[in-house]
């Protein structure tokens, strides 16, 4: 576990960063944690809407300050997960360039490609 957490704090003090490489198994733990940490967010604020919505439009009806602030909350989560996933292009690219690829790939995410990356991702480091 302590290993995991290593891994995982290493990539992410370098996350901005676009030199050098990156192997498969410390980038994959950052993935993966990033996702589960995503899904919990996801969770929180369905939660969070959900009840106050749902409190909320029983006691009062429609109220503007409630809908105010669920949207204010909302957009929060939105910056966050922009945030999130920006923090993973600088380790998508060093993982590309790890595997022989060039790290300009990662445009592919903005023609709906992303599977591709993903593939490319997945391949065997090249010495």
């Amino acid at each position: 576990m302590d290993e995991i957490i290593s891994e995982y704090k290493e990539v992410l003090l370098s996350c901005f960063s676009f030199e050098g490489r990156l192997n498969r198994r410390p980038f994959w733990t950052y993935a993966i944690i990033t996702f589960l940490i995503q899904i919990i967010a996801f969770c929180i604020m369905t939660a969070v809407v959900a009840i106050t919505a749902t409190v909320f439009n029983a006691q009062n009806g429609p109220n503007l300050f409630v809908g105010l602030v669920l949207f204010a909350f909302m957009a929060l989560f939105f910056i966050f997960e922009i945030l999130l996933g920006v923090s993973t292009l600088g380790p998508q690219a060093r993982r590309l360039r790890d595997g022989g690829f060039s790290p300009w790939l990662l445009l592919l995410h903005l023609c709906q490609f992303s599977i591709v990356v993903l593939v490319l991702l997945c391949l065997e480091s090249k010495d």
